[in-house]
C-alpha cells in the first residue's frame, strides 16, 4: 500500500505543478478579465493536468490505471455490445 500511495503522491504533485504552469500558459493568449477567458484557462489547465496524470500513472505502472481501464472496457461492452465477427 505504501508504494502505491507514494506513486500517487508523486504523480499528483507533478500534476499540480504542471497545472500551475498551464494556467500561466493559457493566460498568455486569453483575456482574463472575462468569464469565458477564465473558463478556458480552467478547463484547459484541468485537461492538461488529467492527461499528465494518466500518462505518468501509465509510466509508473499504477494499479489504479489498470482498474480504470478494466472498468472502461466493461462499460464499453455494456453500452456497445460485443464485437461481431464476420
Amino acid at each position: 500500500i505504501s508504494t502505491s500511495v507514494l506513486k500517487v503522491l508523486a504523480i499528483s504533485t507533478f500534476m499540480g505543478m504542471i497545472i500551475q504552469l498551464a494556467k500561466y500558459f493559457f493566460a498568455l493568449g486569453i483575456n482574463m478579465d472575462t468569464f469565458i477567458g477564465i473558463l478556458i484557462q480552467t478547463v484547459g489547465s484541468i485537461s492538461v493536468g488529467l492527461i499528465v496524470y494518466l500518462v505518468a500513472a501509465l509510466v509508473f505502472h499504477c494499479d489504479e490505471i489498470q482498474i480504470i481501464t478494466n472498468w472502461l472496457l466493461k462499460a464499453k461492452k455494456q453500452i456497445f455490445g460485443e464485437p461481431k465477427s464476420i
